[in-house]
């Protein structure tokens, strides 16, 4: 698998509406069971309150160090143009300058993708703030054929 050249960019201030669980670790082994089962129950509640979508999931990740060192919460969103959807919760994810790459290809194989995010963070001198986005650009039936956007903030 290749991964085209990491780039950094300044991503905007969005509210999202989503569920949120907690994950003993950062792994994909460890967060793809959390995050798995949450998105058909996100689809159906803003299906219910005939919600538009105004952008594609995201997915982000922010240290749980109150569970474990190592726990991470998981949110599950979408970008909506309404202030809140009955049985979900409003986020303002905030604006940040974030290392961004492209992973084609299954969630079972994203790990290596964040490995080389983190490499070419360390590589380059700078500080991830140990928050990640996933931004799921393409999500065909076909999980192979996926695009996803990860985005590891920096420290400014």
């Amino acid at each position: 698998m290749s991964y085209p050249d990491v780039t950094t960019k300044t991503v905007p201030a969005m509210t999202v509406v989503g569920l949120k669980a907690i994950a003993d670790s950062a792994t994909q082994e460890s967060i793809g069971p959390i995050i798995g089962p949450m998105y058909p129950q996100l689809i159906e509640l803003l299906g219910a309150a005939g919600t538009t979508l105004i952008g594609p999931s995201v997915a982000y990740y922010t240290p749980a160090p109150e569970e474990s060192e190592d726990a991470v919460r998981v949110h599950a969103t979408f970008p909506v143009p309404v202030e809140s959807v009955a049985g979900l919760e409003t986020v303002e994810v905030p604006a940040a300058t974030v290392a961004s790459v492209i992973h084609h290809g299954s969630m079972e194989s994203i790990d290596a993708a964040y490995q080389t995010l983190h490499l070419w963070v360390q590589e380059n001198d700078l500080t991830a703030t140990g928050y990640a986005r996933e931004v799921y650009l393409e999500v065909p039936d076909d999980v192979n054929d996926w695009v996803t956007e990860i985005q590891l903030d920096l420290a400014t």
